[in-house]
C-alpha cells in the first residue's frame, strides 16, 4: 500500500510515502537461479533509497512516465539482484514532484549537459542521509550517476538495452542496479553478462564485486544491519509508531532467507494486526 498526500504549501509536490515498501506484491523476476544469495538472512545489509518521479510543463523529455507502483516493483527486481552482494534496497519515500532549476536547464537548447543533471534535483527533497534516484523521461545515456557532494542517481525510463543470453527481462531494475553499483564502489566491466558492463542485459556480479560493495557499505551515511533495523522497529513500535514499526517489519519479512528475527518480525506483524481488530 502506498499513501499519497499533497503538499498544499508546495503546489505541484506529492509525497508518496511508502507503507509496504518492499513486501507488497509477489513476483516471478527473471533473473535466473544464479542470482540466489549466498549470505544468510543475518548477514544482510539494508539501505533507504527515495525516488523521484520528476515532472516539468516546460521540459516534457524531463517528465516521467513511471507511476509510484512501477517503482515499488522495479525496486523489488533490484533486490533480487542485490540478494547476490547480501544487500536490500528498501524505499524511505516516492516522490512525484517538479524538477529544480527548471529556468536554468531550459536554456540548453542542443540538451542538459550531463554535469548539469544534479540541478534537477528539487531542494524540497533533498536528504543527505538517503541515496537518491530521480527518473526523469529521457537522458542522452539510459543512467547517470553523479557522486560529487551529495550527488544522484538519474535514471532515463525509456532505456535501452542489448539483450544477452541469461540476462534479465526487466531493463529499467537493470539500469537502476548499475547505477547504484557506481553508488557502492563499483566500476564498469567489459563482460557481457556482468551488472556493470554499459549496455547490456547481464546482472551477474563477481566475488571480487561483492567484496568491494560489502565494503563499500560502510561509506554510506545511513544503513542498518538485519539487527540493528530490528531493534529500530520496536523502538518504534514500543514509542507508538505502529504505522511506521509495521512497515519496518514488513521490511525485515520480505528479505530472504530464515532467521529468529525474522519469524520475530512476523509475529510483531500479527500483534500489530490483533491491536487493530
Amino acid at each position: 500500500m502506498v499513501r499519497l498526500s499533497a503538499d498544499l504549501s508546495n503546489p505541484g509536490y506529492f509525497l508518496i510515502t511508502v507503507v509496504l515498501a518492499a513486501a507488497m506484491v509477489v513476483l516471478s523476476v527473471s533473473c535466473g537461479d544464479e542470482s540466489s544469495s549466498k549470505f544468510g538472512y543475518e548477514e544482510f545489509f539494508l539501505v533507504p533509497v527515495r525516488a523521484h518521479l520528476i515532472q516539468s510543463r516546460n521540459m516534457p523529455q524531463l517528465s516521467t512516465k513511471l507511476r509510484s507502483k512501477d517503482v515499488i516493483l522495479l525496486m523489488e527486481k533490484v533486490n533480487e539482484i542485490y540478494s547476490q552482494a547480501g544487500v536490500h534496497f528498501y524505499l524511505e519515500s516516492i516522490w512525484q514532484e517538479p524538477a529544480g532549476s527548471q529556468s536554468l536547464l531550459s536554456g540548453f537548447k542542443a540538451g542538459i549537459p550531463l554535469n548539469m543533471y544534479l540541478f534537477l534535483r528539487p531542494e524540497q527533497s533533498m536528504d543527505q542521509n538517503l541515496v537518491h534516484l530521480y527518473y526523469v523521461h529521457e537522458l542522452p545515456v539510459n543512467g547517470l550517476t553523479i557522486l560529487k557532494g551529495e550527488g544522484g542517481v538519474f535514471i532515463n525510463d525509456s532505456a535501452r538495452l542489448v539483450d544477452v543470453k541469461g540476462g534479465t527481462d526487466d531493463t529499467l531494475s537493470r539500469v537502476t542496479s548499475h547505477e547504484l553499483g557506481h553508488v557502492l564502489g563499483m566500476t564498469h566491466t567489459v563482460s557481457s553478462s556482468n551488472l556493470m558492463n554499459e549496455g547490456t542485459s547481464g546482472f551477474q556480479m563477481d566475488e571480487i564485486q561483492v567484496e568491494v560493495v560489502r565494503n563499500h557499505i560502510q561509506y554510506l551515511k545511513n544503513y542498518s544491519s538485519t539487527g540493528s533495523f530490528f531493534v529500530d522497529a520496536n523502538a518504534k513500535f514500543k514509542g507508538g509508531q505502529e504505522g511506521k514499526s509495521k512497515s519496518y517489519y514488513e521490511i525485515l519479512v520480505s528479505i530472504a532467507g530464515e532467521s529468529p528475527i525474522k519469524y520475530a518480525a512476523e509475529e510483531k506483524l500479527l500483534e500489530i494486526e490483533a491491536i487493530k481488530n
